[in-house]
């Protein structure tokens, strides 16, 4: 399991994310896969932005939602090593302490705790490491470049 003390950040150039709603999207550039982030996991992206530990982004979703301390602090610590393992995340340790979390949900509106969800698909994998944004040519995309030597 990762330290729950170590700062992570998103792993940039090489991955690229967007939100929508409550949706977080991110696409590994190396591997071509693509990934979805459930409400949680995305409230928990937004605090590894920020450069939060584990521990700290634990405590913020206990904030947050009607939970067991000790079972979000596991979950979150599956989570982010799951988001290393997949490259999507660095440890970062130059980081400075985290900036302060958005402010707690009050008791009586937090939902219950669901464990954070990285849903991977790599059906898009081939056409995403083509690099479309480089490789577009006459023959429009997606075009593989000839190889070497032809």
């Amino acid at each position: 399991m990762p330290d729950g003390n170590l700062r992570y950040r998103p792993n940039t150039p090489k991955v690229i994310y967007e939100t929508y709603d409550d949706e977080v999207v991110l696409i590994n550039m190396d591997s071509g896969n693509y990934y979805s982030l459930n409400r949680t996991a995305g409230r928990a992206w937004a605090s590894i932005e920020r450069r939060a530990t584990a521990q700290e982004i634990a405590q913020e979703l206990c904030r947050d939602y009607d939970c067991d301390g000790a079972q979000v602090e596991e979950e979150l610590l599956r989570f982010v090593k799951e988001l290393h393992q997949e490259g999507l995340i660095v440890p970062d340790e130059d980081a400075a302490p985290a900036p302060a979390a958005p402010a707690a949900v009050p008791a009586a509106q937090r939902p219950l705790f669901s464990p954070p969800v990285l849903q991977k698909f790599s059906d898009m994998a081939d056409l995403l490491l083509l690099d479309p944004i480089h490789e577009v040519d006459e023959n429009g995309w997606p075009h593989q470049p000839p190889p070497p030597g032809n």
